[in-house]
């Protein structure tokens, strides 16, 4: 009867010594979170975003045809582009491609 009552006890604290409680859940156990992939309308809004925002496709686009004077013209002053924060060396570098255009026409 000894023995039992001493294999009993042994046997519970082998059985309570492996039950833990773990406070904090491992890693693995957690489903591991991605970012969302961004929708293509989002994508579209941040390339829409950056073209409207480039000052150098900014710059480009304000050159025209003027159908009065018969040549390309930069529709844009000085003082506009650097309102706009445009660089001078931007803003001279679209004076000499109108320059350019006019020339080749």
């Amino acid at each position: 009867m000894k023995r039992h009552l001493i294999a009993g006890i042994c046997f519970c604290c082998v059985i309570l010594s492996a039950c833990t409680d773990d406070l904090y859940p491992q890693n693995d156990l957690v489903p591991e979170q991605t970012p969302a992939e961004p929708t293509q309308e989002e994508l579209n809004k941040e390339i829409q975003h950056s073209l409207q925002t480039d000052k150098q496709i900014m710059l480009y686009s304000l050159i025209r045809y003027d159908k009065g004077q018969g040549k390309f013209i930069l529709d844009l002053s000085l003082s506009d582009a650097e309102s706009l924060d445009i660089s001078l060396e931007a803003y001279r570098e679209a004076e000499k491609a109108v320059e350019k255009m006019n020339e080749h026409r």
